[in-house]
């Protein structure tokens, strides 16, 4: 299925536990192995701020495109870069799981409209993994989550200078592959994006309705 976020009966993406599957679709190559994972609408989601980005990025450096038309990203845009590219289509949702629990850090492209509530960037911090979050709004919804994620570096595509940028990215990478956030701090920040927290909620209005 889709993995553009677990959605419970009443419409929230949940922090759950991840349990690990089988699949290695990113080897541990002694890279920076960076993640997106989601799909690549050509307006909405354009990833062009973060091609200009990779453009910038040396031989440390493979990134791992895969979700929903991600296969035509060398089709739809022309860029030159020294990192190592891999596109991949559409992933089952424990595939894509296991790619987000194995790369070092996890790449999420914000929409050009807002969105109620992003499901992915909350499926990404569920991993506890460093988030680079690519934002096209200076008020993004987006940031509602990441800017209390202890590992996330948020840049805004409305910043023209690419060069400061792309050092910023290239810092943040450097100094977080391999480093997590702990799953406390993730439950207890998130209380109200876990399952414990909506199935609670939903007992709360079920105890009402029957006193």
């Amino acid at each position: 299925g889709e993995y553009d976020g677990k959605i419970t009966s009443v419409g929230f993406p949940m922090i759950g536990e991840h349990q690990r599957g089988d699949s290695r679709i990113i080897p541990d190559n002694g890279r920076i192995n960076l993640l997106f994972c989601g799909w690549l609408y050509s307006d909405i989601r354009s990833p062009k701020y973060f091609l200009d980005i990779v453009s910038r990025l040396d031989e440390r450096f493979c990134v791992y495109f895969m979700g929903k038309e991600c296969e035509k990203l060398r089709e739809r845009f022309r860029f030159e870069t020294k990192a190592e590219i891999v596109t991949l289509p559409q992933q089952p949702y424990q595939t894509a799981i296991d790619a987000m629990l194995d790369a070092d850090i996890l790449i999420n492209i914000g929409n050009s409209i807002p969105v109620h509530m992003p499901s992915k960037t909350l499926e990404y911090i569920n991993t506890g993994k460093p988030i680079v979050n690519f934002h096209k709004l200076p008020d993004c919804p987006t940031k509602h989550y990441t800017d209390r994620y202890p590992k996330c570096l948020n840049i805004f595509e409305g910043d023209g200078d690419l060069d400061k940028a792309a050092k910023k990215f290239v810092e943040f990478c450097l100094d977080n592959k391999g480093k997590t956030v702990e799953r406390e701090y993730i439950l207890r920040e998130y209380v109200g994006c876990t399952p414990q927290y909506i199935a609670q909620k939903i007992m709360d209005i079920l105890g009402d309705e029957n006193e």
